[in-house]
């Protein structure tokens, strides 16, 4: 198993698991109704992305690992997961999290470059999909709220 890959798989469940919640918990905040709609539905996106990153082996995947790909990703780099009651309005909700979908698409995106397996391949490049219609839909909704 490759220490590094297992790392970084440990840190992409640990914050999907923490914008689940984060989504959940800003949905509850809002009495805008688009604005909860949308982060109810990233709450359950978010969950998904777990789920699936939960069911990669990694033990097989370790052993395809591109070791020059996997080392250049710095874990360093991980978002602080900063509690929904560290900030002071919607606006700022939701600019922390347009941040974080785009690191989480940059990540998913190193991730596939760094494995020679064509099912996880897939899965990260499916995910960085994702991640960027977040973006996507978190910096449309905030503009159309305009706060």
């Amino acid at each position: 198993m490759n220490e590094k890959l297992q790392q970084i798989l440990n840190m992409a469940i640990k914050e999907e698991e923490f914008f689940k919640n984060f989504y959940l918990e800003a949905a509850e905040k809002t009495d805008v109704e688009s604005a909860k709609a949308l982060l109810k539905n990233l709450s359950e996106a978010e969950a998904s992305h777990k789920e699936r990153l939960e069911t990669l082996d990694s033990e097989k995947l370790g052993e395809l690992v591109i070791a020059d790909k996997i080392d250049a990703i710095d874990v360093a780099e991980e978002l602080a997961l900063t509690p929904i009651n560290e900030f002071n309005s919607l606006k700022e909700i939701f600019e922390f999290a347009i941040k974080a979908e785009a690191s989480a698409k940059d990540m998913y995106e190193r991730l596939g470059e760094s494995v020679d397996d064509e099912t996880a391949k897939k899965l990260f490049t499916l995910l960085a999909s994702e991640e960027e219609k977040h973006h996507d839909m978190l910096a449309s909704e905030l503009e159309k709220i305009g706060i």
